[in-house]
């Protein structure tokens, strides 16, 4: 939330945070950045006060009993006053994979969330807009599959007959969710300027339970619980004066996130009934709690110097104030579910508390080279706090220093250009995001984790094409590249960096043609293809992702009017294996893949009254 500095341009920017996103998976597992940074934005569909009642409506059935039903309705309440919308959405699917000690599916779905929006026109000039929205969801998560060396240096994956899905553990499983938000938006016409309030809570729940090495014994699985709320507020005051838009205001945001991290090593070696005497893998957990205070002012323009060129500037200062506490337990006796009884750690209550500050800011220019073609360019520095290792599992680990604050300078160029009238559409765009101390979490090939910065940097271009070579065909392509290195580094060699698919590509086509009787068929595929990259930034072989491609397919029968659709919608058709995430911790015996989702086909019927 936060409207100041706009993002660049392009999809660039995208790019690089899907480099980032990729780091954050790799630390998914251990969940070391867990004590989060906020949360993302998301833009719904409000109330029509003039639309009167409408509704949608979609429903789905498939592959592995997938159940899906949306629907959403505007409500009129007070004629040209008053509307409402609501909106319910259910998910579910059967286990994509099996469980071969007792045949329970795991990889399941089963997800229930409900929105309701009501908007109301105060005056003329004033109106608000109240939001709340619940999501259940009681899904068991997909599980890690062992590919332990058998002979060394052997890899089951390639054994004939070996299934790269189905696992055989031992340990309950299940990921349970619950999160509901409120946000109250005020909107006032003042003169010269538009005012914004936006008011929001947002509280989240979830417990998290499952197998970690893919055995069927009790060697290592992880058991967590987290319990997040934030309240945030943004005044901001936008407007026109002549050729310059302009926009300025401030946030506030204050979370609070309690952490229950608790794992398991070796428990299969303790007596019946007991747990292992104290030893540097014993049954221990720990219990995370931390405030993070953040404040922000924010002012960006635009400035239409002539009527091809505009030019954009950005500023924001922020500043950040985190709490962080956590206390270590001797753990006594096993538990699924919730806090675990358990005897403290001498010594294991740990207290750290720090402030940072920094200014962040934006330079943009677009130019219209012909009414058909769009240069642009940009220049911004992004800040994100320091902060504290929220998986560590010792006192060492708990009293470390905060890591710090993480800065990226992301330059970039490009063009929006339409060719042919509008029948070729092609876009470019390069970027280069240069990382000064980029927050990192490792786990080392002997089983310790950490957090640790460094300074990188990540290039690469974007192409999309989009070609209609007759009526009713769309071609398109789309061509990703990506480029990084770790320039220098905290963190105990060997750290290298973990390189992210050099190149990315999607080739595909939609085909449209009239049926008769006021109907139209469609047909559609696109296939995905990724080149290997490396999960591990000590370049461990074991972790690569190999090269994959995902094959993607529709054909349908619609109403002219925008009635009804009816779409067949098919998923990986190939069938094709890959792994989504690699573990491997040679001193724990433990090598696993996260196997992808297989083949799936899905009817969908689509309503609009």
């Amino acid at each position: 939330a936060g409207a100041g500095l706009r993002p660049p341009r392009g999809r660039g920017a995208a790019m690089a945070a899907r480099a980032g996103l990729r780091r954050a998976l790799r630390q998914e597992l251990l969940k070391l950045a867990v004590l989060a940074d906020g949360a993302g934005r998301i833009v719904t569909a409000k109330p029509d006060l003039t639309a009167g009642f409408k509704f949608k409506a979609e429903a789905t059935a498939g592959s592995f009993n997938a159940r899906g039903l949306n629907l959403a309705a505007n409500l009129p309440i007070v004629a040209d006053k008053t509307a409402a919308r609501l909106v319910v959405t259910s998910r579910s699917h059967d286990g994509y994979q099996t469980n071969l000690v007792d045949g329970t599916k795991l990889d399941t779905l089963d997800n229930l969330g409900v929105r309701l929006h009501l908007l109301t026109k105060l005056s003329d000039r004033w109106d608000l807009l109240l939001s709340a929205d619940d999501l259940r969801s009681r899904s068991v998560p997909r599980q890690i599959v062992s590919f332990r060396s058998t002979p060394p240096g052997a890899d089951l994956f390639d054994s004939p007959g070996f299934n790269k899905r189905d696992v055989s553990i031992n340990e309950k499983s299940y990921d349970k969710l619950d999160s509901q938000g409120f946000t109250a938006n005020v909107h006032g016409r003042l003169e010269g300027a538009d005012f914004r309030s936006i008011t929001a809570y947002r509280k989240l729940t979830e417990e998290i339970n499952g197998d970690v090495d893919g055995l069927a014994v009790d060697r290592f699985y992880a058991h967590q619980k987290i319990d997040n709320s934030q309240i945030t507020q943004e005044f901001n005051l936008s407007g026109e004066r002549g050729r310059l838009n302009w926009l300025a205001g401030a946030y506030f945001m204050r979370e609070k996130n309690d952490f229950l991290w608790n794992v398991n090593f070796l428990q299969f070696l303790a007596p019946p009934g007991g747990f292992l005497p104290p030893h540097p893998l014993a049954p221990n957990y720990q219990l995370f709690d931390q405030t993070k205070n953040s404040w922000a002012l924010f002012t960006q323009e635009s400035w239409k110097a002539t009527d091809r060129l505009t030019l954009t500037g950005g500023l924001r200062w922020t500043r950040e104030t985190k709490d962080f506490h956590v206390t270590g337990y001797n753990q006594t006796a096993r538990v699924d579910v919730g806090v675990p009884p358990g005897t403290p750690i001498p010594g294991f209550d740990i207290r750290q508390k720090q402030t940072w500050s920094a200014p962040q800011w934006r330079l943009a220019a677009d130019y219209k080279l012909t009414k058909d073609a769009l240069a642009f360019a940009s220049a911004a520095r992004g800040f994100r706090s320091g902060g504290f290792n929220g998986g560590a599992r010792s006192i060492a680990e708990a009293n470390a220093p905060a890591f710090s604050p993480e800065f990226v300078t992301t330059y970039e160029v490009g063009a929006k250009t339409e060719w042919f009238d509008r029948r070729l559409r092609f876009n470019a765009t390069y970027f280069q995001s240069d990382y000064k101390d980029q927050q990192l979490a490792f786990l080392n090939l002997g089983g310790a984790c950490g957090t640790s910065t460094a300074d990188s940097k990540i290039s690469g271009w974007e192409f999309e094409t989009l070609l209609t070579p007759v009526k009713g065909l769309k071609l398109f392509a789309n061509l990703g590249t990506l480029k990084g290195e770790v320039t220098s580094t905290t963190a105990p060699p060997p750290f290298l960096y973990a390189p992210d698919p050099k190149y990315a590509y999607t080739l595909g086509f939609d085909y449209t043609r009239p049926a008769g009787n006021g109907l139209y068929w469609f047909v559609g595929a696109h296939n995905f293809k990724s080149a290997s990259y490396n999960l591990s930034n000590q370049h461990d072989p074991l972790r690569v992702i190999p090269a994959y491609s995902n094959l993607g397919a529709r054909v349908g029968l619609a109403s002219d009017n925008g009635r009804w659709k009816l779409e067949l919608i098919g998923n990986n058709l190939r069938n094709d294996y890959w792994p989504m995430f690699t573990f491997n911790i040679p001193a724990l015996g433990t090598q696993a893949r996260t196997p992808n989702a297989p083949r799936t086909v899905n009817l969908k019927l689509s309503f609009n009254y």
